[in-house]
């Protein structure tokens, strides 16, 4: 069994964030749920047109997909970073003040590395 390339890992991860089925992504992009488990399961290589539909399904610039697609760096936090950032990527602004505000609520909590703050 091959291992599935991390570009096609990150295309399934940003579906799931999202909180799409493949069935839901290829209804917006204008492509089988086939073509896409194929994507996802690295067996295909996505064409400029359908990357260009993917972005556009998820409201983002083709820059964007494809910087999340490329990003180098695996590690937990990195990940972590990115899901929040995609998933605030969907709220309007008042919802993204509320986010900021629980943030900074939170930073000042916590300290460095973890430790608790009275």
């Amino acid at each position: 069994m091959s291992e599935i390339p991390r570009r096609a890992l990150r295309l399934r991860d940003l579906r799931q964030a999202r909180g799409l089925t493949q069935e839901e992504l290829a209804d917006r992009c204008k492509r089988s749920k086939e073509a896409l488990s194929a994507l996802e399961r690295g067996r295909a290589e996505p064409t400029l047109d359908t990357l260009e539909r993917i972005a556009a399904a998820y409201d983002l610039r083709l820059s964007e997909l494809l910087a999340y697609l490329d990003d180098p760096d695996d590690t937990p936090r990195a990940a972590l970073l990115r899901d929040i950032t995609t998933l605030c990527a969907q709220l309007d602004d008042r919802a993204l003040e509320l986010v900021k505000a629980q943030v900074g609520a939170v930073v000042g909590w916590v300290g460095p590395a973890g430790t608790r703050l009275s």
